[in-house]
């Protein structure tokens, strides 16, 4: 699949834009590789940071506890796909844009962090009351007690999303620096903390780890934003203050309401719509966004 997409890449280049040739350039060839040295740590501190826990379950829990986070972290994995797609998307976009201005790259970060939290909270939300039901359908049986693992692991997926944003905004106005010591300092603290946790809450602690960390995460790469793009702005915390008040009424019905997961969908989002809806969270901004995407505009 990665040679097929290596091949379309390349004729798409040679057809719209210029045809490749191989050459040797020595002095681009170094400065491309210290360029990449930052890039190249960061996706290690990751790795390490989301392998650690497991390599540290499997030695200081037992196989079942093993068993039982291991599903629940491949639930998450489907989960972040999304956010695979959606970064190499926006990073082009946010390298761009902050050639224009911080202006366009701040109002890119925003809408960024707005939309993600619009559809992650939620799905957090949801699954957080159906994690018996999303374990059942995916494993049956066979993993049950995976569910309170779940109602942990998966608020991960919200801070993973807007994390992952930050990293972007500060990747794209060249502080990719300053992301590779946040994401080494993060290893060390999941490290620390799962070391802590896991020989006295086994899989649960692992997944109360991988949470924090993912907090810390977020706190050091906001601060790191407040620093060169005066984030985050009232507007921006309104908007999430809105989608966290609309999520827990959607949330309120499920407490308040016994159905079926797939009964539970359809109604939950019609909810949650209806909520934000009255609480005016789209601007004329949003508005206008969306009516561009449907080509109204």
């Amino acid at each position: 699949s990665n040679l097929i997409g290596l091949i379309y890449c390349i004729a798409a280049l040679t057809k719209h834009i210029i045809v490749p040739k191989l050459l040797f350039d020595l002095k681009f060839f170094k400065k491309l590789i210290i360029a990449g040295i930052p890039f190249a740590l960061t996706t290690l501190f990751y790795t390490l940071y989301y392998s650690i826990d497991m390599v540290m379950i499997t030695q200081f829990s037992t196989t079942y506890a093993t068993g039982l986070y291991n599903s629940t972290y491949k639930l998450i994995n489907v989960l972040t796909l999304f956010y695979t797609i959606y970064s190499a998307v926006i990073f082009p976009v946010m390298s761009k844009l902050f050639k224009q201005g911080k202006d366009m790259l701040r109002l890119s970060f925003v809408k960024s962090i707005k939309y993600l939290s619009m559809i992650t909270i939620p799905i957090a939300v949801a699954t957080f009351f159906y994690a018996g039901d999303v374990i059942y359908l995916c494993y049956g049986n066979q993993y049950a007690d995976a569910d309170s693992v779940l109602k942990i692991l998966v608020w991960t997926v919200c801070f993973l999303f807007v994390n992952g944003a930050c990293s972007m905004i500060l990747n794209a106005s060249h502080k990719e620096t300053s992301v590779t010591k946040i994401y080494s300092l993060a290893a060390v603290f999941n490290a620390g903390l799962n070391l802590c946790l896991i020989p006295y809450f086994s899989a649960h602690g692992a997944a109360f780890a991988t949470v924090m960390t993912d907090i810390l995460i977020l706190i050091l790469e906001m601060y790191m934003i407040s620093k060169i793009n005066q984030l985050p702005d009232r507007h921006l915390i309104f908007d999430l203050i809105k989608i966290i008040i609309a999520s827990a009424v959607m949330g309120g019905v499920f407490y308040l309401v016994n159905m079926s997961l797939w009964l539970a969908i359809p109604v939950g989002v019609i909810v949650y719509l209806i909520v934000i809806t009255l609480i005016k969270f789209f601007d004329n901004e949003d508005k206008l966004i969306i009516k561009q995407i449907l080509g109204k505009a």
